[in-house]
């Protein structure tokens, strides 16, 4: 008798990100997939979308609609129709999931949501000079397509409880960004700021704002370090920018604080999450703290202070004269092995 063939699953997702926090997102979320369906005895499949390149208008339509070429999408079918499991991860592939549901394939459907991705669609394609009907009708396909996916999904995992709070759902879970452990560091806090994001619409215009209006009057010099930002800001002054830095864990364990002076975008900011996760003391923007879990505790311990835009230096004086040799907090926050057991238990869900 021949043995039974071991359980598939898919994985579908968008990793053409060069960095920044839809990267981290997706990322982690395939690794915790892949050690679930491992503990699991799953076998797995990854399906990375291909940009059309010079493709035909076959090609260009099922990328419009779908975010998959043709024959990535035929794979996707076979193997829903075989009763394999897909995984979607980004709510952009969520179309995906509603053709699955239409054609009754006996596989189900999850989806991962990074954000509320219409709304950050909106911010960005307008950021890029994009306006009248041309900026409707690219958000409303990409509102469209996040749609579809939170109906035809059975099941839903999202980073930020926020945005989960806002499509209640009979199976979900929240799954913060996370790292793996730290090792720990012996180095002292520096008297700089720290701003760690790569180049992007709501970035650059925080940043900006940051580099303008407080920068100049705080007792401290700043450090930017983020891919492509030595293309938007110069090192001038008390500021230096680094561009793209592969390992940012010398900077956090050196930084006396990090800043975060985000107004725009949607859904967790990853860079928050990550220095928290490196023990760092945090001023950030209210728009900023938006969805991270526990920030009434990270506040009361003074890991993260909160300040409007006026507000902004003022705090950053404020800390830097109160605690001159700077603070550090309990590293390891935002643990893969934190959130692991919850999605291993959740995947046994039926």
């Amino acid at each position: 008798m021949s043995p039974r063939p071991q359980p598939r699953d898919l994985f579908l997702c968008h990793t053409a990100y060069e960095v920044g926090g839809a990267k981290v997102v997706t990322d982690r979320n395939l690794a915790f997939w892949q050690q679930a369906a491992a503990r699991r005895g799953r076998a797995v499949t990854v399906i990375v979308p291909e940009p059309p390149k010079g493709a035909g208008w076959r090609a260009r339509a099922s990328h419009l609609l779908f975010r998959l070429s043709p024959s990535e999408l035929a794979s996707v079918i076979r193997h829903a129709r075989a009763g394999g499991d897909v995984w979607i991860d980004h709510g952009e592939l969520g179309a995906v999931a509603a053709l699955l549901r239409l054609l009754r394939v006996p596989g189900r459907m999850h989806l991962f949501h990074h954000n509320d991705e219409a709304r950050y669609a909106r911010d960005e394609l307008a950021a890029m000079g994009l306006r009248g009907w041309r900026l409707r009708a690219k958000a409303a396909l990409v509102a469209m397509r996040q749609g579809l996916g939170l109906r035809a999904a059975q099941r839903h995992v999202f980073i930020s409880p926020d945005e989960c709070a806002r499509h209640p759902q009979r199976r979900a879970l929240v799954l913060p960004p996370s790292w793996p452990p730290l090792v720990p560091s012996t180095a002292a806090p520096e008297d700089f700021v720290l701003l760690v994001g790569s180049h992007f619409f709501a970035n650059l215009h925080g940043f900006g704002w940051y580099l303008d209006q407080v920068a100049p009057v705080i007792p401290a010099p700043t450090i930017l370090a983020g891919r492509g930002m030595e293309r938007a800001f110069a090192s001038a002054g008390p500021v230096t920018v680094l561009g793209y830095v592969p390992d940012l864990a010398a900077l956090y364990a050196r930084a006396r604080l990090v800043a975060v002076p985000i107004f725009k975008g949607a859904g967790t900011k990853v860079k928050l999450a990550e220095a928290l996760h490196h023990g760092c003391q945090v001023i950030a923007t209210p728009e900023a703290c938006a969805g991270i879990a526990g920030l009434e505790a990270l506040v009361a311990s003074g890991q993260v202070i909160c300040a409007r835009g006026p507000e902004f230096a003022a705090a950053i004086r404020a800390e830097l004269a109160a605690h001159p040799q700077g603070r550090r907090f309990a590293p390891d926050g935002f643990c893969h092995d934190r959130f692991l057991p919850a999605f291993l238990a959740f995947c046994e869900q039926r």
